[in-house]
């Protein structure tokens, strides 16, 4: 029977992939050119993002580094804390990828990566997260130390903060209180055709922010040293 369900679980998830609705296909539809990947883990989903022509991961977690490297997901690594400090040059990257990422962080936290984040972007900064707080499941926070949910980011903060174009992501936000996970992911699949139009309600969003470049900002192109 766990066989069973192990092959069902494996299958959704290739489903999930397919749904032109999921997060997969709007990454690949928004994400282009030299990409850097904050917090980037062990499986980041720019893998199938076919218009990426370089890339940077970050993590501080050494372990999913090694494993994304065993991947060949990005071309560059850099195990560092983003809390601690970022060096990069301003407008150094066409898009800047919080996926999953600053939920994980304190709100003041929050608010200084995506400050920084608009300094790295030359064209868009995209940032995935739940739609509110949403307390990690028990058995992830365990899994690691860097897993915990610390902030909730909304869809009505995410559009004050700028973000201008915004997708609902897996579908209605309250089918995730069901237990039983097949039915929970099968609902959201089969609500999220509707909820990508409605992403005040919908349980996670994706979330992008078109940067103005300006004359000046273009020819300011010094390393900063960025600490959060």
């Amino acid at each position: 029977m766990s066989k069973y369900l192990v092959k069902l679980k494996e299958s959704m998830k290739n489903l999930r992939k397919k749904n032109p609705f999921s997060v997969f296909r709007i990454l690949n539809k928004e994400v282009s050119g030299k990409v850097l990947d904050l917090g980037c883990g062990k499986n980041s989903p720019i893998q199938y993002c076919k218009k990426v022509r370089f890339s940077v991961g970050v993590d501080i977690d050494k372990k999913a580094i090694l494993e994304s490297k065993e991947k060949g997901i990005h071309n560059s690594y850099i195990i560092k804390d983003i809390k601690k400090g970022l060096n990069f040059k301003k407008r150094s990257f066409d898009c800047v990828l919080l996926l999953d990422v600053i939920e994980h962080l304190p709100k003041r936290n929050g608010f200084k990566l995506l400050d920084l984040a608009k300094q790295i972007a030359k064209k868009k900064i995209i940032v995935y997260t739940p739609n509110g707080f949403m307390k990690q499941l028990e058995g992830l926070e365990k899994s690691s130390i860097y897993q915990k949910h610390l902030s909730g980011w909304s869809y009505d903060e995410m559009k004050k903060l700028g973000f201008s174009k915004i997708y609902g992501i897996n579908g209605w936000k309250y089918l995730n209180n069901i237990k039983f996970k097949i039915v929970k992911y099968f609902l959201q699949d089969l609500s999220s055709f509707l909820f990508i139009f409605i992403p005040k309600y919908s349980f996670q969003i994706l979330c992008v922010k078109h940067i103005e470049n300006s004359r000046y900002m273009k020819k300011r192109y010094e390393v900063i040293l960025f600490e959060l």
